[in-house]
């Protein structure tokens, strides 16, 4: 359901940013909509990890450390 969801949410976004431009800048405009999505999508999950490694806490009774909420 997730993949779904963000399939759709990206297929949306590339049809606002076409709506909304002359169709002269239709080429340019798409390659920086997906070039900006690409650098998001790699860039986010780097990020996430990086907090979730930097705030860790430990649980009595369990062996091991574990991202805190």
């Amino acid at each position: 359901m997730l993949a779904t969801g963000l399939s759709l949410t990206q297929i949306d976004s590339i049809n606002i940013v076409l709506a909304s431009i002359p169709k002269q800048s239709n080429g340019i405009s798409l390659a920086m909509t997906v070039l900006l999505y690409l650098i998001g999508t790699s860039v986010g999950p780097v990020l996430a990890g990086i907090f979730m490694q930097m705030y860790q806490t430990t649980i009595k009774g369990i062996v091991g450390s574990f991202p805190a909420s």
